[in-house]
């Protein structure tokens, strides 16, 4: 069951009925969670609630996939849930409604019964996100808040009255506290102290975060994603591994766009900390972070981790040219220990920066040095230098079996072996980000009498670039060509990614229908502290491909993010917030 990871984000999940609290949910979206949020900024916090059903009226819309999305938001959500009732126990899906999503009852196994009893969407939100793991023992953070409602004799009590009642009753019975209200106000205190006490009390160690620490936390959340469901190949594993103890020259770690090279580097990263406790390991994806694809800002980061972690006391330049000029000189001094330097991805830096001048030819022993390219002009760069290499090769067919039923298997689903053994003859396959995507597709794919047309079409592309154009197509029949260009070619215009929040407001949506696009992509996208951007190149380019193809769409984009941040900072500065809360929003303006 997943959970929430970020030390720095609370993310909290808010389920309730809608149309008798539509008062009580605009008093804490328009007054309390912006207060909370000012307040978890101040400290470091970045605060996420989810209402998914906010602004969805038409209730006979909640169907079987609308359900799994509000399931896998609750689990994302974990620990954190809070509980409000009004006078309605809520809108009760029929049985046959869980059809239209065969993958709920695969996950979420108990909701056929809990259906079939008659529970309503709320029920089984409350079920999931506290009262099942509470029969289990377990405890999460949840909140309770039931309105007051007048005494009614029990003959004169409706059924949805009376199951209403079961229910709180229920919440009560499992430990849980529980508290009355009897006006929106009344609940807006009620759930701003009790949040501001899982601030408090869970988060009462975080402090904000100096510059490089804001800069390490953006490439530690990028190399967690490429560590999922990675398979780590052990003789790159084991080359690295020599590597690191040995005084080789650099090393060149090298392959095409997409074969895994950052998830490799990733992986092994973290299997050399977990080796070699208190080693430094200072790791840099270009394109992630402040620096973007300015190689100063890869300097400097270098330089920051150099000085705190070895205690320099010399003051790092404060222009690009005198960054330049003395980043020799600082990989130059004499280290108390080793450390291991990889910077990946060059081949993604900008203008000049691409000759790789920058990059000093000599590195001290005890700095172990990986740099890592696609196939391109950069290699030839470094190649110059007689520097050792490390080429990935394409996935072999016997990999792309493993991956093929270990990926699949995780969720519960399998191909016929001929299906395993076709996928896996394809060539494309080698490519790893291209099985990952189908895989990915197939495994979201309902209809079992329907999956041999599912491969062959996306073994029909011509290679991952094709694939996403076909995967965007896919999510348009799904999910509404609007929504889906309206999201993407925001997250593409963006500098430091959004927030779901944010998307719902630039969009004017629903938080399911974002939700819902957003859980679907999920694994194409790297979250940072409740911001989306896009986890690789290939979708970004589709995208652009698609929705963005000439510069005055591309600019218009820009300008709508501009806008919108613009409005925000004003709001910011009137609200005499902090002037470093804004440098985010300051960035995207400019």
């Amino acid at each position: 069951m997943a959970t929430q990871s970020n030390a720095r984000e609370l993310r909290v999940f808010i389920s309730s009925t809608f149309r008798d609290l539509q008062v009580e949910r605009e008093h804490l979206v328009k007054k309390v969670f912006p207060e909370l949020r000012a307040i978890c900024r101040e400290r470091g916090i970045t605060l996420t609630e989810v209402d998914l059903r906010w602004g969805i009226t038409d209730e006979d819309k909640i169907q079987g996939r609308v359900i799994r999305t509000c399931l896998e938001e609750l689990d994302r959500c974990r620990p954190y849930f809070i509980g409000i009732t009004g006078d309605r126990y809520g809108y009760i899906p029929v049985p046959e409604e869980i059809t239209n999503d065969p993958e709920l009852l695969t996950r979420y196994p108990w909701i056929e019964q809990a259906i079939a009893s008659g529970a309503s969407i709320t029920d089984l939100e409350f079920q999931s996100g506290a009262l099942n793991e509470a029969a289990l023992g377990e405890r999460p953070r949840a909140n309770f808040y039931f309105r007051h409602l007048p005494v009614v004799w029990e003959s004169e009590k409706s059924q949805d009255q009376k199951q209403l009642e079961a229910l709180q009753a229920r919440v009560a019975a499992a430990g849980y506290r529980t508290d009355e209200y009897s006006d929106p106000v009344t609940l807006g205190k009620l759930v701003y102290d009790g949040l501001l006490q899982v601030v408090n009390e869970d988060f009462g160690d975080v402090k904000a975060r100096t510059p490089l620490e804001d800069e390490r936390a953006k490439h530690e959340a990028f190399a967690h994603s490429r560590r999922l469901a990675y398979v780590a190949d052990p003789k790159y594993v084991e080359r690295l591994d020599q590597f690191a103890e040995s005084e080789e020259p650099p090393l060149i770690l090298y392959a095409e766009s997409g074969s895994g090279k950052s998830s490799l580097i990733a992986y092994w990263a973290e299997e050399h900390r977990q080796k070699h406790p208190g080693a430094h390991v200072v790791e840099h994806y270009i394109g992630i972070g402040a620096s973007a694809t300015d190689h100063y800002g890869v300097m400097r980061h270098v330089m920051e981790e150099i000085k705190e972690r070895f205690n320099r006391t010399e003051e790092i330049p404060g222009t690009p040219q005198e960054i330049e000029r003395q980043f020799a000189n600082w990989l130059g001094f004499t280290l108390d220990s080793p450390m291991v330097l990889i910077i990946d991805a060059v081949n993604q830096l900008s203008g000049v920066a691409l000759n790789l001048e920058w990059v000093p030819r000599f590195f001290p022993p005890k700095i172990r040095f990986i740099i890592t390219t696609t196939v391109e002009e950069t290699l030839v760069h470094l190649r110059e230098r007689g520097w050792g290499e490390l080429g990935i090769q394409p996935l072999h067919e016997k990999e792309r079996e493993i991956i093929i039923k270990r990926l699949l298997g995780q969720y519960g689903k399998a191909l016929s072996a001929k299906q395993v053994q076709r996928i896996a003859e394809d060539e494309k396959c080698a490519h790893p980000l291209f099985l990952r995507t189908v895989l990915e597709e197939l495994r979201l794919f309902g209809r079992h009498e329907d999956l041999e047309s599912q491969i062959d079409r996306y073994l029909a592309t011509t290679g991952t670039e094709d694939l996403f154009q076909v995967v965007l197509h896919r999510f348009e029949q799904d999910f509404g060509e609007s929504l889906v260009r309206d999201i993407l070619s925001l997250i593409w215009a963006t500098r430091t990614g959004l927030s779901e929040i944010e998307l719902q407001e630039l969009i004017g949506v629903s938080r399911m229908e974002i939700a819902s696009v957003v859980i679907a992509l999920d694994y194409h996208f790297l979250r940072n502290e409740g911001l989306l951007t896009f986890f690789h190149d290939f979708l970004r380019r589709a995208v652009e491909k698609r929705y963005l193809p000439d510069e005055p769409a591309q600019v218009a984009k820009h300008l709508i993010l501009a806008d919108y941040f613009e409005k925000v900072v004003d709001e910011l500065i009137a609200r005499d917030e902090a002037a470093e809360a804004a440098e985010r929003e300051a960035l995207e303006v400019a």
